[in-house]
């Protein structure tokens, strides 16, 4: 009697079974892996965006000389201040922060990315021993939806 070698239809059907089981798990791992790293990325995006946005804010604040928009005690979606370079305007235009310099255009500030969900400038007034204030909040929703609210405080040094 000769021996026969090779597998059985059956057990080439468990392998082929355990290995599309494996194949799925991975291919499924990796889909997995890949979403998370889009959102990471658009988490990352976002917070760049308001750094850029705060930064550029906080170097229009600084050195200013007043402010005219909004005036002290109250608060909306503009601010216009006074420096020696000229008058600053910042506006939310839509979903777009923009930002005027003298009497240039109106740039947006914010990319494509991100928009902005809501926008105040608040004019603290000065007393108890502290400056009169720029107090900004702003939140910032990314493509998937998610969003986030920044807010920074500028103090006037006169």
């Amino acid at each position: 009697m000769r021996k026969q070698s090779g597998f059985t239809l059956i057990e080439t059907m468990i392998y082929l079974a355990l290995f599309s089981i494996i194949i799925g798990g991975s291919m499924i791992t990796a889909y997995s892996i890949i979403e998370n790293s889009d959102k990471t990325q658009a988490q990352v995006v976002l917070q760049e965006e308001a750094n850029f946005m705060l930064r550029k804010l906080d170097w229009a604040i600084t050195g200013s000389s007043s402010i005219t928009l909004p005036m002290v005690g109250s608060s909306g979606t503009g601010l216009e201040l006074t420096k020696s370079i000229g008058t600053i305007e910042f506006q939310l235009n839509g979903n777009k922060l923009q930002i005027k310099k003298g009497a240039g255009a109106f740039l947006d500030l914010n990319n494509a990315n991100v928009t902005i969900d809501s926008l105040s400038f608040a004019h603290v007034a000065g007393g108890g021993g502290k400056p009169e204030s720029v107090v900004t909040t702003f939140v910032l929703v990314d493509n998937y939806g998610h969003n986030q609210t920044f807010s920074q405080t500028k103090y006037l040094r006169k």
